[in-house]
């Protein structure tokens, strides 16, 4: 569960491949970065990823984990990170829509 300040803004779920998450110890992971922990214990550092935002309906207990309303706007990010070209970590964030925004800047190219 992620904090913006003393609010519930989204919930985390990560999967890991098991040669790598047995290094982490969760004391540490609830009191940092994941990929923190990931460069320093598993020698592993996250260098790239691709990422998928779209609207989400949750269940009542993420709803209630996030201090949502009924109805409220969420939205799921999935995410697949790599490690030089390997997979390392899969992960959906399901996130408070009325405390998240995306924002995107482009150009026109010639």
């Amino acid at each position: 569960l992620r904090f913006a300040g003393a609010e519930p803004l989204a919930l985390d779920d990560s999967w890991l491949p098991a040669s790598i998450g047995a290094s982490l110890r969760r004391e540490e992971l609830e009191e940092g970065s994941l990929y923190e922990q990931l460069a320093l214990r598993a020698g592993t550092p996250v260098t790239g990823g691709t990422e998928r935002i779209r609207a989400a309906v949750v269940d009542s207990e993420t709803r209630a984990l996030l201090a949502a309303p009924r109805g409220q706007a969420m939205l799921l990010l999935e995410r697949l990170a790599f490690s030089d070209g390997r997979p390392i970590e899969w992960r959906q964030s399901r996130i408070r829509g009325d405390r998240f925004a995306f924002i995107s800047e482009w150009t026109r190219s010639a």
